[in-house]
């Protein structure tokens, strides 16, 4: 199931197979979580939205106008979900912590050689950049889609979607090049 695209298993979904969804949840569970650490640094509390996002796609899988667009219309539930948790901490004043967690444990076990500080280090970064670059760069490697079908998803031209990666590249490249010293020194 795992080999259907995602306008395939958003019909198998709205036919009653449960499973199919499942499917559209081990694929964009990584670029979610992204993307809700991109904006709350609390890990069980990222958790959590990225779950309620989850949870909302599949009521309102039905509302969905292109199946094909199913990674977009996600980021966009997700980033309001994040949007209305910020917006009800700052209600309640509320301060949300970052801390070494599992979530950095297991980041540390996908990118060997790379230290929790390093990786939180990456994700600061991330979290910097305008919010277009940021969306880019998490389907990019979280979701791993192509700028084709990152174009597709947000609704976008190929070269508008380009650009946003050239500009949030140089900007990467530039903010981290500490870390990449930082990093071919301890390989020498």
């Amino acid at each position: 199931m795992k080999t259907l695209n995602d306008s395939q298993l958003v019909f198998m979904t709205l036919q009653g197979n449960k499973d199919s969804f499942n499917c559209l949840v081990d694929r964009y569970w990584p670029m979610a979580m992204a993307l809700c650490l991109s904006r709350i640094s609390n890990v069980p509390e990222a958790e959590d939205i990225t779950q309620e996002g989850f949870i909302q796609a599949y009521q309102h899988l039905p509302t969905l106008k292109d199946p094909g667009r199913f990674a977009g219309w996600l980021t966009r539930i997700i980033r309001k979900k994040c949007f209305d948790y910020y917006r009800s901490s700052k209600k309640n004043h509320t301060v949300s912590l970052s801390v070494v967690d599992d979530e950095d444990v297991s980041a540390c076990r996908s990118n060997p050689g790379l230290t929790a500080s390093q990786i939180k280090m990456i994700r600061d970064k991330i979290s910097k950049l305008p919010e277009k670059y940021q969306r880019v760069i998490i389907m990019r490697f979280m979701a791993g889609l192509s700028t084709q079908e990152i174009s597709r998803q947000l609704n976008r031209r190929y070269g508008t979607v380009s650009i946003w990666f050239h500009r949030a590249y140089k900007i990467l490249r530039q903010e981290l090049t500490p870390l990449f010293m930082e990093v071919q020194s301890n390989d020498m």
